[in-house]
């Protein structure tokens, strides 16, 4: 099952053209089986999910919502972090080691989000995090920059992930997660990454398998 687990739109992330019309058309003309809406520091509720769902004729194609989070500490930028299985919000400038808590405490999962992108991404931190995962694939690392990533991924023992981060309907499953079950719930969704049962994939790769 290909799913692409980072994407936003205009409806809550300020910095995305993207409608959610149009990512779900996106979405369903590429073939993809399902999309995270990971909209920054909110996320939808079920009843905006239904009605998107029913509004675009998208009963084929699962729509699942999480987070992307910004941590910070001491008042400094540490980077960005993906949030899934928690459906509620924290307040404020929470480092990563309180985003952690939190999610963990609301039996979510939390992933470094472009773990190495300059600016945005935790860089070297990750090294010292209780994570879920890491998203290797996105939109945003270079060549370089994913290796690093993949790097992490591995000495970290982690699940890795992919995700396009799209902001316009160009981008949608430029970066994809595959998983191994069938994931139609964010807690099944919770679960397969917990359990590993994910790898980080091109779009060019799933147009091969």
């Amino acid at each position: 099952m290909f799913i692409d687990l980072h994407v936003h739109t205009n409806k809550y992330s300020l910095c995305s053209q993207l409608e959610p019309e149009e990512l779900v058309y996106a979405a369903k003309l590429f073939g993809l089986d399902g999309i995270v809406i990971t909209e920054h520091n909110c996320f939808w509720d079920k009843d905006e999910v239904a009605e998107l769902r029913k509004r675009t004729q998208a009963d084929d194609l699962v729509i699942l919502t999480g987070q992307e989070i910004r941590a910070y500490k001491d008042g400094f930028l540490e980077g960005d972090l993906l949030v899934f299985g928690v459906d509620e919000l924290i307040r404020g400038e929470p480092s990563s080691d309180d985003l952690i808590e939190w999610a963990h405490k609301a039996g979510g999962v939390i992933l470094a989000a472009h773990p190495f992108r300059p600016f945005l991404g935790l860089g070297e931190t990750v090294y010292k995090l209780n994570l879920d995962g890491i998203e290797v694939l996105n939109s945003n690392h270079n060549a370089e920059e994913t290796i690093a990533a993949e790097t992490a991924r591995h000495k970290l023992n982690l699940p890795g992930t992919g995700g396009s981060d799209a902001h316009c309907a160009a981008d949608v499953g430029n970066y994809l997660t595959y998983f191994n079950d069938r994931i139609e719930t964010e807690a099944e969704l919770v679960e397969a990454i917990k359990g590993g049962r994910c790898q980080p994939i091109s779009f060019s790769e799933m147009r091969r398998m």
